[in-house]
């Protein structure tokens, strides 16, 4: 299902995904491994056309 998406609602997104990865950096011991997991998380939520 195709959802049609404002650039406003991107940058709310945006703001709400990294709130959601702030919350989640005391799982990790070391930084690399947290934006190992922000960048999974970001690329399984982009757009897979671009």
């Amino acid at each position: 299902m195709l959802a049609l998406v404002g650039e406003g609602q991107l940058g709310e997104w945006a703001e709400e995904l990294a709130i959601f990865l702030g919350g989640l950096g005391n799982l990790f011991a070391r930084p690399e491994p947290r934006e190992v997991f922000a960048d999974l998380l970001e690329g399984l939520l982009s757009d897979p056309q671009k």
